[in-house]
């Protein structure tokens, strides 16, 4: 199934829905709704919730759509999944205090966003508990002192940012490939040593094994 393009006719559409159109959110429904569904069949998500995740996406979207279209970094079909991928740890976290099973790496760049003051105050940046943008204060102090700045700032300028690999490359004075191999490393480590320290929470021993 493609995904439907941003285009002036999708964002009228979202725009009406916003303002109470019934028929207008019944159309937004059936042209992103699917998509919602997919990315929540990939998750630890029971499928019994999956219809309710998918309405609070949706609503949160026409929420935060003008702030997508003031800034329009990066995708709308991204800018949805990471959406979806919030409310599913909402829900997994409301289950349990931590869900170690979706530990995605949009509630990641999340986390690192809080944790670097550079979230947005749209509803998409709320994913992340206070317990772990605290751990990614502390991973990230750990990179700091282990791995060179250019490494975090391509990572920030990038992930974070939202900048082209390219510019980001001219601004820091290195290869494109070498920004890419940044962000990996930085994607890398958080995603390995996150879930070590949440489990280390309930379990100290766990966090030096």
């Amino acid at each position: 199934m493609s995904f439907p393009q941003l285009d002036s006719i999708s964002i009228g559409l979202l725009t009406r829905a916003r303002g109470g159109d019934g028929d207008a959110w019944y159309r937004v429904v059936a042209l992103y709704g699917p998509h919602i569904l997919k990315w929540c069949s990939k998750t630890p998500l029971r499928s019994s919730d999956a219809p309710d995740v998918c309405q609070e996406v949706l609503r949160k979207v026409l929420v935060a759509l003008p702030d997508f279209q003031r800034k329009r970094r990066g995708s709308f079909r991204n800018w949805l999944r990471r959406i979806t991928h919030h409310a599913v740890y909402d829900l997994l976290r409301s289950r349990n205090a931590e869900p170690l099973t979706f530990l995605h790496d949009d509630v990641i760049l999340s986390a690192v966003e809080q944790s670097i003051g550079r979230s947005s105050s749209d509803e998409t940046s709320t994913a992340a508990s206070s317990g772990l943008i605290e751990l990614t204060r502390r991973v990230w102090a750990e990179m700091r002192a282990a791995l060179e700045e250019p490494t975090l700032d391509a990572y920030t300028l990038t992930a974070v940012e939202g900048f082209p690999a390219k510019e980001v490359a001219g601004m820091l004075g290195m290869s494109v490939d070498a920004v890419y191999k940044a962000r990996s490393r930085v994607s890398k480590r958080l995603r390995e040593r996150l879930p070590v320290l949440l489990v280390g929470e309930n379990d100290p021993s766990a966090v030096d094994r």
